[in-house]
């Protein structure tokens, strides 16, 4: 029974991130990273100064796991979702050394990152990160209070390579692989790293920011509402252009038309959690219902989708199955947080 919990924890470290041997590592600096800098700078430039340097501290502090600017940066009702750790502020503080807890390792959300969207309270990072052995495809998602300290944090992830370590990662969610969680093949084309016409840091108005969340949320609606072809909504939301960014997933309109058309026939309720949105980007989280009789768990689907000229260009998706276990009961999915005095 300990061998098999020693397994499961182990197991369990991988898919969170937090495997990695950090004492090896040399320390993060913000500097170090002048592209994630510079998506912060453009991403807060409608906001503030307080705001950029509080994600800056914040990914700097998480990286090196650095107590002292954890302890400056973290709000007191912290709340982190990592199915392995506590659910505050001692989940992370314990990674750190804190009360003789041995120094694990932390996500360094500040590397191959993509692309960033700031919606405030929430920050989105995409960017590519490792799963074990793996290449994988994430989602931060970050919380800050109004006087810049870090409330919440979630990770939203996906393998890029399939392999045994690939299937190893659902077997405690799942008995077998599914078409809904496809990274069964190779990507056959980039999913991050300004590697299309369309990844050039754009600016648009407020107004022309929530046009863009709203014509994202007809789409999405449409397809949920099942009232017309799959086929006609994709002509009309998504440009001739469409690039789709998903593991095992021709880039195009056709095989997200194929895929579409496949998850129409399933049963099994989408709802979706957060919807946020800045300039040409627009990200959403949604929760896909548990299906008993299929043995399909609770999913996270996480969809970044770009607009411009009032079609969506491009979409990057990760989907992650909800563990059946965790050490805090804060799941893949925002809580609401109690407002507290700085």
């Amino acid at each position: 029974m300990v061998g098999a919990r020693s397994l499961l924890i182990g197991l369990l470290l991988l898919v969170s991130g937090c495997a990695e041997d950090s004492n090896t590592a040399d320390r993060v600096e913000v500097h170090d990273y002048p592209e994630f800098k510079a998506w912060v700078d453009h991403s807060v430039e409608p906001h503030s100064e307080m705001a950029a340097a509080a994600l800056l501290n914040t990914a700097q502090a998480f990286a090196n796991l650095d107590e002292p600017l954890l302890n400056k940066v973290l709000a007191r009702n912290f709340q982190q979702h990592d199915p392995m750790l506590a659910p505050g502020r001692e989940g992370l503080l314990a990674l750190a050394g804190v009360e003789g807890h041995p120094r694990g390792g932390a996500p360094n959300i500040m590397e191959d990152t993509a692309l960033l969207l700031y919606d405030p309270p929430w920050l989105v990072i995409h960017r590519g990160g490792r799963l074990g052995p793996l290449r994988s495809h994430n989602f931060d998602l970050l919380q800050f209070s109004d006087s810049g300290k870090w409330q919440a944090y979630l990770s939203y992830l996906q393998p890029l390579e399939a392999g045994w370590l690939d299937n190893l990662l659902f077997s405690f969610v799942v008995p077998r692989q599914l078409d809904l969680i496809p990274s069964q093949e190779r990507q056959p084309q980039p999913l991050w790293l300004g590697r299309t016409e369309y990844s050039a840091r754009f600016t648009t108005t407020a107004a022309e920011t929530n046009l863009n969340r709203e014509l994202v949320r007809s789409y999405l609606d449409g397809l949920q509402q099942n009232a017309e072809p799959v086929r006609e909504l994709v002509e009309r939301y998504l440009a001739p252009e469409f690039q789709l960014h998903l593991p095992g997933i021709p880039a195009g309109r056709e095989s997200l038309v194929a895929m579409l058309e496949r998850a129409q026939r399933r049963p099994g309720a989408i709802t979706v959690q957060l919807v946020l949105a800045q300039h040409d980007l627009v990200w959403i989280l949604s929760r896909v219902q548990e299906i008993r009789e299929a043995d399909i768990p609770v999913l996270a689907a996480a969809d970044l989708f770009r607009v411009r000229n009032g079609m969506i260009v491009e979409q990057w998706k990760v989907v992650q199955p909800v563990p059946r276990f965790a050490n805090n009961k804060n799941g893949l999915f925002p809580r609401p947080l109690m407002d507290e005095m700085e």
